[in-house]
């Protein structure tokens, strides 16, 4: 008699452990399903079986390696598209002249075929269904059946006020000849929606033969790993291939792991143990397995060539083909590390998480939703905050985690939070906020700004910790401190840490935080740009350019109530942050933003004595400091201690330095005060040029800068250096994958030298 085994299905449920091999190879205790249930069917001496592909057909190909199995006859069936359960099975059996025999590739038992087979002819019915009684039957098929076997209708995963039987469909069918003359060739049909329907309407006899044997549709990983452990307690009438000893089978000797393994067990060949491993009842370890020092699996399943390090434990979990567990990791109930996976040492996958094949979970974090996007679950604040594709890497899941665990860091602290005018920068928004809320804090609502808006909020609130969210494609989440300055390293850690691993306040339901409306702040921006100007600026005209409407909207209004024209001689060009300013005319090209800083600083001397500037601001400012006998500070991007906190404390009297607009008004205010113009101010800034760069780097930068350096350089944001034609700074990125070169000189030629020479410079140290 020929069998149909279904073998086409992609196994979604299963994923990731199917996502690089077909379902029907999916493993148990060693051997794919499909040889089980080719082994049942050679019992029950069936003499040929069509298997109907799909997804990765090949592969179910070339594991059999086009020989027969057990004296059945192998034949293969592509479909050459999704076709449906009878329509695959249409398209493999061409001219059915005998009953035809239709079971699932995925699903393991051990029911008695031949009696079944028997029961068709004997009841001379048209089809007939296998089925089996369950506990749960709102999560299967369901068959109505008449006292002598006849179906009488189906019902199709009810719900319980609906279970009028408890006989599932298991997916076997016994088919007559007849029944193919229903299915119509080429087009997608399905035997329990449309064919079985077909033949109650034209009463063609229909029956069930109830089995009570062993059944379990491998359809999730709760069963995957329930079916396996039925295996080891001989619930399931199978061959496991593998000698038994004590009531654990294993291909591996078991003389240097006494007492380490509990029965019922599977053990394949060559399996590594460690001192002090546990592997407990149920559990299943498949070949070239590495279990370290203290490692402890309780009903898990470990597939073929996984590696667990010293006191990893997998309970009731499933580690997947080559998947590496780090030092004192863990995976529980259902979770899984998928095929080649890495989880870091300390980390943890809870209760039915789950990582895709390749992906690496950085040590110390706890997940708390399956990675399957990017190379890692952990953020990272790098040089722009925290980064990635919109709705893929940054969702409104992880908005609302770094909400939870910025409100976290201080109890009590007072969290302002805004956005970029995009719906999905405000829908992220929106998130952050419900995370700040749950843990009891108070948040402060600064609506839709531009950063530099957002920066000038955080001024004026003096709010503890602030959150900007901008989203265009990629989203970019900006976190900062007090006055809107860069959050401290040991901040930064802290958030990190909390968010990898869920570590943050949860509050009562009657405690939630509450939030306030302060997107009016808003308007004191636009009367801070005003107050800005010195005097009325009438005379003077400007063109504006700028990639954001709202900022060009902002600074035009506030240029025309200083009475400045928007006509002119040259042009300002403001980033769409609203933080840079450069300055263009035909006479003299474009002036960089820090030229324009310098210019500004130095006016800033004839009053003030103080002045606090970021980390990488022009040295000649020091010079310009000292020549009016004033001091300059300057404060880090990501101080690691204190030691800028006087800077910190004195760059919220300055704001112009971070600020385009108000930089922009002060230029202005600056040639009506002094009564030149735009050519002659430019001519006054000191002669010098910068050059920054930046350069990929495949080991450890700091390897890179500990060569460069001598070890007498004072410890700071990089590595700083003094060269013949001028200066260079060296600064790794926060991700390690690079450094920064900034350089300054008479020129900015020669500050791209020093630049070319340093990359050259780096690139060789990696090379050696």
């Amino acid at each position: 008699m020929q069998a149909v085994i279904m073998a086409g299905g992609e196994g979604s449920r299963l994923r990731p452990l199917t996502c690089d091999i077909p379902k029907p190879l999916a493993p148990l205790c060693g051997r794919p399903v499909l040889e089980y249930i080719l082994d049942l069917l050679a019992e029950h001496r069936f003499d040929r079986a069509v298997m109907t592909l799909l997804y990765q057909g090949n592969k179910i190909i070339s594991h059999f390696d086009g020989e027969d199995y057990k004296g059945i006859e192998l034949s293969y069936s592509f479909e050459p598209q999704p076709l449906g359960t009878a329509g695959s099975v249409r398209h493999a059996v061409k001219d059915p002249r005998d009953d035809i025999l239709v079971i699932s590739g995925d699903a393991l038992c051990d029911f008695d075929l031949t009696k079944a087979v028997a029961f068709h002819r004997q009841s001379r019915a048209a089809a007939t269904l296998l089925v089996k009684r369950v506990e749960d039957p709102r999560e299967y098929g369901l068959v109505n059946v008449t006292e002598n076997g006849r179906i009488a209708g189906f019902l199709e995963k009810p719900s319980l006020s609906h279970c009028v039987t408890d006989l599932a469909n298991t997916g076997i069918y016994i088919l007559s000849p007849a029944v193919f003359d229903l299915i119509e060739e080429g087009k997608k049909v399905d035997f329990a929606q449309q064919v079985f329907p077909k033949m109650l309407e034209k009463k063609m006899p229909l029956y069930a033969y109830e089995d009570a044997g062993y059944w379990c549709d491998i359809g999730d990983l709760q069963s995957y790993v329930n079916c396996q452990r039925d295996m080891l307690q001989g619930k399931v009438r199978c061959s496991i291939d593998a000698p038994e000893v004590g009531g654990v089978f294993t291909k591996t000797e078991l003389l240097s792991a006494q007492g380490a393994v509990r029965p019922p067990a599977y053990i394949g060949s060559n399996v590594q143990f460690g001192e002090g491993v546990q592997v407990e009842a149920g559990s299943v370890i498949g070949d070239n397995v590495t279990l370290g020092d203290g490692c402890r699996v309780k009903g898990g399943v470990i597939l073929d060539g996984a590696h667990l390090a010293c006191g990893a434990s997998c309970v009731r979990g499933v580690i997947g083909t080559g998947a590496r567990m780090g030092k004192n990791s863990a995976v529980f109930e259902c979770g899984v590390l998928g095929t080649n996976a890495v989880l870091g040492d300390e980390s943890v996958v809870p209760d039915g998480i789950k990582v895709w094949e390749g992906k690496r979970v950085p040590d110390n974090t706890r997940l708390t939703d399956n990675l399957q996007y990017g190379i890692s679950a952990g953020i990272l604040c790098d040089e722009d905050g925290i980064c990635g594709r919109t709705n893929v890497s940054v969702t409104p899941e992880l908005c609302c985690k770094i909400g939870a665990a910025l409100a976290s860091l201080s109890e009590g602290a007072i969290i302002a939070v805004a956005s970029g005018d995009t719906l999905s920068a405000r829908a992220l928004k929106y998130s952050a906020m419900s995370g700040v809320l749950s843990t009891g804090s108070n948040l402060w609502d600064f609506g839709v700004n531009f950063e530099s808006q957002f920066d000038f909020c955080m001024l004026k609130s003096m709010a503890d910790y602030g959150v900007y969210i901008s989203s265009d494609g990629a989203a970019r989440i900006k976190i900062v401190a007090k006055g809107g300055l860069p959050l401290p390293r040991s901040q930064e850690r802290k958030l990190e840490g909390a968010v990898n691993r869920s570590e943050y306040r949860r509050a009562e339901s009657e405690k939630f935080g509450t939030a306030v409306d302060l997107s009016s702040l808003r308007e004191m921006y636009a009367i801070e740009l005003i107050k800005a100007a010195k005097e009325n600026l009438s005379g003077i005209g400007v063109q504006i350019k700028t990639a954001n409407a709202a900022v060009r909207r902002v600074l035009e209004d506030a240029l025309v109530k200083l009475g400045c024209g928007l006509e002119g001689d040259f042009c300002l060009h403001i980033s769409a942050d609203g933080k840079q300013l450069s300055v263009y005319s035909d006479e003299f090209g474009y002036i960089r933003h820090d030229k324009l800083l310098v210019l500004l600083c130095g006016d800033y001397f004839e009053t003030e004595k103080e002045l606090a500037v970021p980390y990488g601001a022009p040295k000649v400012l020091d010079e310009i400091a000292a020549q009016h006998g004033a001091k300059l500070y300057r404060y880090e991007d990501c101080p690691c201690d204190q030691s800028d906190e006087y800077a910190r404390r004195l760059a919220v009297d300055a704001p112009f330095v971070r600020d385009g607009l108000l930089m922009a008004i002060k230029l202005l205010s600056y040639l009506k005060e002094h009564a030149v113009s735009i050519s002659e101010a430019v001519a006054s800034i000191p002669k010098f040029g910068t050059a920054n760069r930046f350069v990929s780097v495949a080991v450890n930068p700091t390897t890179i800068l500990r060569k460069l350096g001598d070890g007498r350089q004072k410890i700071g944001e990089g590595l700083s250096l003094k060269v013949d034609k001028g200066d260079v700074r060296i600064r790794p990125v926060k991700s390690g994958k690079g450094v920064l070169l900034f350089a300054e000189s008479a020129s900015s030629e020669t500050a791209e030298e020093i630049c070319d020479f340093f990359e050259n410079i780096v690139s060789g140290q990696e090379e050696s």
